[in-house]
C-alpha cells in the first residue's frame, strides 16, 4: 500500500489537456504497467509536499512527464508543473 494512489481520472485529466484519447482500459493498463506509470516517482514527488494542491500539481506533472517519456502524448509543451 501507497501513501498516494495515481487513479484513471488523474492520467485521464494529463491525456486530455494533450487532446489525446485513450479508453478506460487504455489507462488500466498503463497504471499497471510499471514501464509506463511508475507510481513510485509520483508518490516521491507528492509527499515532498504537505499542501493538497501542491500534491496534485506535482502528481499532474510527473504523470505528464512519464507519458511523454513512453511516448503516449507528444513531448513539448508541459500543460502541468511542479509548484515553486
Amino acid at each position: 500500500m501507497t501513501a498516494w494512489e495515481t487513479t484513471n481520472e488523474d492520467v485521464g485529466t494529463v491525456l486530455d489537456a494533450h487532446d489525446v484519447y485513450k479508453t478506460y482500459g487504455d489507462i488500466e493498463t498503463m497504471l499497471d504497467a510499471d514501464c509506463i506509470i511508475d507510481h513510485d516517482v509520483i508518490e516521491k514527488g507528492v509527499l515532498h509536499y504537505a499542501d493538497m494542491d501542491d500534491q496534485t500539481a506535482s502528481m499532474l506533472s510527473d504523470i505528464e512527464d512519464q507519458l511523454m517519456e513512453a511516448g503516449v502524448i507528444p513531448k513539448g509543451e508541459k500543460k502541468f508543473n511542479n509548484p515553486e
